[in-house]
């Protein structure tokens, strides 16, 4: 049986004075038919993002405590002076269990200087496109360590607030990561069971990855100095992981040509 698309072209190719209304009607009509075409396999992927965002729903409480019990065994297997907190009760940061120094002018020049050595080490060493990117980083902290030197209150940031912020976010895209998927994989992905095991994939990074990241932030800004916070969200926060689960993205990607792919992991 003809599709509504096919039947649609049959239409317009029989009756030339419709040519004339084209840009009024081809459009609108060509969607409906596209519409109704896959009206099976939209509804059936709404279904699956409803369900799928349902379950992480009601799972965030089980994984609040996952975070929490492994970030207090890294935080210990690492000797660190810090606690892990909640807020909200699902979201897990952590504190410093003693007031944070505040950075002296020995501090800001230490990082200037490191800052000004890490750029030239980039220039030397590292070849493009990697050396563009990782000057950028070396410039932004030093542009930060000025900056917070002139102006102290410009970068409030402490220990609880930088990890509640990345906690926050890791929440907030596992709980839109199945919309995420099915306005963007599901257009190109036809099978149902590969569209949830790459959310799946991509959802289980997000889970297991963050007492990590946590524990190594705060380590970081601890051992250091809360003049990192800036650098450490930017290179090593929200846009390190949008471009890991691009990478997972890709690789999800490529199942629809290789279906093999999928099968092995």
């Amino acid at each position: 049986m003809p599709s509504n698309t096919t039947i649609l072209t049959t239409i317009l190719s029989k009756n030339p004075d419709e040519y004339v209304k084209r840009d009024r009607v081809l459009a609108p009509a060509g969607l409906r038919a596209l519409l109704a075409d896959n009206a099976r396999q939209i509804g059936l992927c709404a279904l699956a993002t409803l369900f799928l965002t349902t379950a992480l729903i009601l799972l965030v409480p089980a994984f609040s405590r996952y975070w929490a019990h492994t970030t207090k065994l890294l935080i210990e297997l690492l000797g660190l002076n810090l606690q892990v907190a909640f807020s909200h009760e699902w979201i897990v940061y952590i504190t410093a269990a003693s007031s944070e120094p505040t950075p002296t002018w020995q501090t800001f020049g230490w990082h200037a200087l490191g800052a000004a050595c890490f750029i030239l080490l980039c220039r030397i060493a590292l070849r493009p496109p990697f050396r563009s990117l990782f000057m950028l980083i070396g410039l932004f902290h030093l542009i930060n360590t000025g900056v917070m030197a002139i102006l102290p209150t410009a970068y409030p940031y402490t220990i609880a607030e930088h990890t509640r912020w990345l906690s926050l976010f890791t929440v907030g895209f596992l709980l839109l990561l199945p919309s995420v998927m099915a306005l963007t994989h599901a257009i190109i992905e036809r099978s149902h069971e590969r569209r949830i095991f790459a959310t799946l994939l991509i959802a289980s990074y997000f889970i297991l990855t963050l007492p990590l990241k946590l524990a190594a932030h705060a380590a970081l800004i601890q051992l250091g100095s809360r003049l990192m916070t800036p650098t450490l969200f930017l290179a090593f926060g929200p846009a390190f992981d949008i471009c890991l689960f691009t990478a997972l993205y890709t690789y999800a990607a490529t199942w629809r040509h290789n279906p093999d792919a999928a099968e092995a992991s």
